[in-house]
């Protein structure tokens, strides 16, 4: 028996059969959909925080935000962590979930679908607890209503919702094991 040669050497990664089974065609299906959906919500959510972010940095009030405190709620104390407008982060972690649920839609890479399962889960993870902490803020601490705050809570725990429903669904985990022949 030859010895085996070092990993990355002269070794193939599997990453999926040839045929695919009809469960993983089904989730192949989901995993599309999922994608579809979030890459949208992702995209309402980057025009809302670009707004809000916008409208930060040249100092302009909010327009309109409703019956609601939104301006005082967006250059309140809870409005920045380290002096970066939360819309800021918000903005960028909009991205990142665009990024994570459409690249694979726009690619035509095979394995980059499996590859953007687990970082599209932690992102939306994130921002829906995030969103969570924030709106706790917003109900507890100011006891006030912000509607854009309430609409980008809104839309981070939809894309939690249907990343969820599709990492759950996925019959080989949410992390295809690598198999090394």
């Amino acid at each position: 028996m030859a010895p085996r040669p070092p990993f990355g050497q002269g070794r193939v990664l599997k990453l999926r059969s040839e045929t695919p089974s009809p469960a993983l065609a089904a989730d192949e299906e989901q995993w599309s959909f999922t994608r579809r959906v979030t890459s949208g919500l992702a995209l309402v959510g980057v025009c809302e925080t670009s707004y809000l972010t916008w409208q930060n940095f040249i100092g302009a009030s909010i327009v309109q935000c409703g019956p609601t405190e939104c301006g005082s709620v967006l250059t309140g104390p809870y409005s920045s962590i380290f002096g970066i407008p939360v819309s800021a982060l918000g903005l960028a972690s909009y991205l990142l979930l665009f990024a994570c649920s459409a690249a694979p839609l726009l690619s035509t890479r095979s394995d980059l679908e499996r590859r953007t399962r687990l970082p599209l889960l932690v992102v939306s993870t994130f921002m829906a607890s995030f969103s969570l902490y924030l709106i706790s803020l917003l109900i507890f601490k100011l006891h006030t209503a912000c509607t854009s705050c309430f609409v980008s809570a809104a839309l981070s725990w939809s894309n939690f919702f249907f990343v969820q429903k599709a990492a759950t669904s996925d019959p080989d985990g949410i992390i295809q094991p690598i198999i090394i022949p």
